[in-house]
């Protein structure tokens, strides 16, 4: 999976239709894949409130419908978001992604509100720019390339009307819609401020993988966090602690065992001596160290098995020496299979000597009537290899606060 281009119209802060594109004229920092060139990294900039979280927000929305639109705990209302300030109330939302998969570009559509899906749409775009159409659907009025969808009506005849057609076919075994699914399990978005939730993934690589234990190990070591080893004991839950915990976790089985991660330190006395190492529980560690730690996992399991990861916030709680090496290890040579997408407010990340391409760094920005735009620095007549973190502060590219 590789994204090529997301889209977004009436969605929170975004009342007109807004793209961000991977794709740029080739570069260092591009991927070469089925006749483009693909950015391995973008950054996303611009003030508080401006759009930058609720782009990503669109992005959860689309891979969170598509893949579970047909559980009913799934309800589309809670995933309707129209632009804030409309007077039209329950106006539809438009999402749309062109995507990569397995040297196949697609693109899917589709535009709901509150109660149901209005429109659906499938294609493929060939080399020469021509589509194929894999189906399209206006309401309940639906139409199918046989050759992919030969029990189509049948399908659809399952469809509700809030439920995305591509789901239902997943569901029934459809061929091509568990091809796309199964590329979406690539794509993955984390919230820089709740980074945690990635912890167990993080957690079980360094438990159960002895390789990635080790490549994880040696991550936090070159970040300075004077860790010397890391640990995974196991212990017991006293039964009398579990069963009053299984009381008010009706829904939760609640383990016999757990499994804490310590890291140690080096110990030194009063004399700076090297005296051996002090083991300290994950939780004890500062904030830094366990923000780091939790994306390592994410961010590891994308270099290497390829796809595209997105972080929100990507400078809470790192230094910015944590976040340019973030950017490097997507941006380096031997980088030819993952993308990342990244908002943040590190303007560090855009000066002259981390070697950005202007196509990289996009920048949201909210104008009087409430509305967001976004755009990139591509956009301008400015030549790469100057300090784009200067220019951006002295606001040549807009996308700044306004301070009264």
């Amino acid at each position: 999976m590789k994204l090529i281009e997301f889209s977004l119209e009436n969605y929170k802060i975004f009342k007109e239709k807004v793209t961000l594109s991977m794709e740029a004229r080739k570069n260092n920092n591009t991927l070469p894949i089925a006749g483009t060139n693909l950015l391995k990294s973008t950054l996303i900039y611009g003030p508080n409130s401006s759009g930058k979280t609720s782009i990503l927000d669109a992005m959860v929305t689309f891979k969170l419908l598509i893949e579970n639109s047909t559980e009913s705990k799934i309800k589309l209302k809670n995933r309707y978001h129209g632009f804030i300030f409309s007077e039209q109330e329950n106006k539809p939302t438009f999402l749309e992604m062109i995507f990569l998969l397995d040297k196949e570009v697609f693109k899917y559509n589709f535009a709901y509100n509150q109660n149901e899906i209005i429109s659906e749409n499938l294609y493929q775009i060939l080399l020469n720019g021509s589509e194929v159409i894999y189906f399209t659907r206006n309401e309940r009025k639906v139409k199918f390339n046989s050759k992919y969808f030969n029990n189509g009506k049948e399908l659809f005849e399952k469809t509700k009307n809030e439920v995305l057609f591509l789901s239902v076919a997943d569901k029934w075994n459809n061929a091509l819609a568990k091809k796309i699914l199964k590329g979406f399990k690539k794509f993955n978005i984390i919230s820089g401020c709740h980074e945690e939730g990635y912890a167990g993934f993080t957690f079980s690589l360094i438990k159960n993988n002895k390789k990635q234990r080790e490549i994880i190990l040696n991550n936090l070591k070159s970040a300075d966090f004077n860790i010397v080893d890391a640990f995974v004991e196991k212990s017991d839950v006293p039964e009398n602690i579990r069963k009053n915990l299984e009381k008010t976790n009706t829904e939760q089985k609640i383990p016999k065992t757990i499994y804490s991660l310590f890291f140690s330190h080096k110990k030194f006395n009063n004399k700076n001596e090297y005296i051996g190492d002090e083991r300290i529980d994950i939780d004890q560690e500062s904030e830094g160290t366990k923000k780091y730690f939790h994306l390592l996992g994410p961010i590891l399991d994308t270099l290497e098995d390829g796809g595209v990861l997105i972080i929100d916030e990507l400078d809470n709680s790192l230094h910015p020496f944590l976040t340019q090496l973030i950017i490097k290890k997507f941006n380096e040579e031997n980088n030819s299979n993952a993308q990342l997408i990244a908002t943040t407010h590190d303007i560090s990340l855009i000066s002259d000597n981390n070697n950005l391409d202007k196509s990289q760094i996009w920048i949201t920005e909210k104008n009087t009537f409430g509305s967001a735009k976004l755009f990139s620095l591509s956009e301008f007549n400015i030549r790469n290899g100057i300090d784009f973190s200067k220019k951006y502060i002295e606001g040549r590219f807009g996308g700044l606060p306004i301070i009264s």
